[in-house]
């Protein structure tokens, strides 16, 4: 009699230790490189909806701050997960930072130059003799966008300025801008102004943009984790593609509404435009060319951006290109 009780006993104990195991969700650490807003959707969505615990892991963010470093946050295991620029990538990894690329959300940069539709400015050869505004943290951009289209700084008529670049444009204080494709020409459009937009791939800047990077020496200790996280993410970038009003309301109930730009949009409803329309424009950016294999990387783009970076003297030495990036992480 006793013999059966502990058996029963035994039973019921490790099918309870199963259940706690199953029930257990690895934590995966991403460290956020922007403040939270839809451009995040994947991510946020897969917290939000479930779809991180549906794949065994539970998703937490590290806010951006102006002071965080994005790659040391990495490195030190603070993240599991960062997410940066294909630049940022390349010139990390050729100054010894061993970090590795594993999934690009969207297929080139949404950076490019942004003017009015009446301007006549159609290319970036049209810029000579103009008055392009660029904030100071962003003037290597335009080094090498006159770089690759062989125009000297001299003859174009520089103008630094603060802030966002949608005002000094919309008022004509200058003829063209640097500005993000999925940002300020949304936010020109609901202002009732006609944006031209000149693109990445059209300035020779084809780099990838929001790309996912790991700690290299965390690589494949960590590599369950990793691909359940980025089918996570996967899916929940479907959803937000499938239902974007729905993405939209869902992001900003559980995160608010980012506005850095107060006055810009005049409301609510203005907003959940702007948001809505950012959805589109990174759905555009994130299927471009690869169809539905979202996070796809290819070893020649890596070359290309590379070579674009050593032309314009941002980095010296090549980093070795089976350490700079993965794209076994794609399905």
């Amino acid at each position: 009699m006793m013999r059966r009780i502990f058996v029963t006993t035994l039973f019921f104990s490790v099918l309870i230790f199963s259940f706690h195991l199953r029930a257990e969700y690895h934590k995966v650490i991403i460290q956020l490189p922007w403040y939270v807003s839809v451009e995040f959707s994947g991510p946020l969505l897969a917290k939000e909806l479930g779809l991180d615990k549906k794949h065994g892991v539970v998703f937490e963010f590290l806010q951006y701050a102006p002071n965080v470093d994005l790659i040391e946050t990495v490195i030190s295991g603070k993240a599991d997960m960062g997410i940066t620029d294909g630049s940022s990538i390349i010139i990390n990894r050729a100054k010894g930072k061993n970090i590795t690329a594993i999934w690009a959300q969207m297929q080139t940069s949404p950076v490019g130059v942004c003017t009015l539709e009446d301007s006549g400015i159609q290319a970036i050869s049209d810029i000579v003799g103009k008055k392009f505004g660029i904030q100071k943290d962003y003037e290597y951009l335009l080094d090498v966008f006159l770089s690759n289209a062989s125009i000297p700084k001299n003859k174009i008529h520089l103008v630094y300025i603060e802030g966002d670049p949608v005002i000094p444009l919309e008022s004509r204080r200058v003829d063209a801008v640097g500005c993000f494709d999925t940002y300020q020409p949304p936010i020109m459009m609901i202002r009732g102004h006609k944006p031209k937009i000149i693109r990445s791939d059209e300035l020779g800047f084809n780099f990838y943009e929001q790309v996912f990077f790991v700690s290299s020496e965390k690589l494949n200790q960590n590599r369950q984790y990793l691909v359940s996280a980025l089918r996570a993410i996967k899916e929940g970038w479907v959803y937000a593609f499938a239902h974007n009003d729905e993405a939209v309301k869902i992001v900003t109930t559980s995160y608010g509404t980012f506005n850095p730009n107060e006055g810009l949009l005049k409301d609510q409803n203005d907003h959940t435009r702007h948001q809505s329309a950012v959805i589109k424009l990174i759905r555009w950016y994130m299927t471009k060319g690869v169809g539905s294999r979202l996070g796809m990387m290819r070893m020649q783009r890596w070359q290309d951006s590379i070579a674009i970076l050593k032309r314009n003297g941002l980095v010296d030495v090549a980093p070795e290109l089976h350490k700079l990036f993965t794209p076994s992480f794609v399905e």
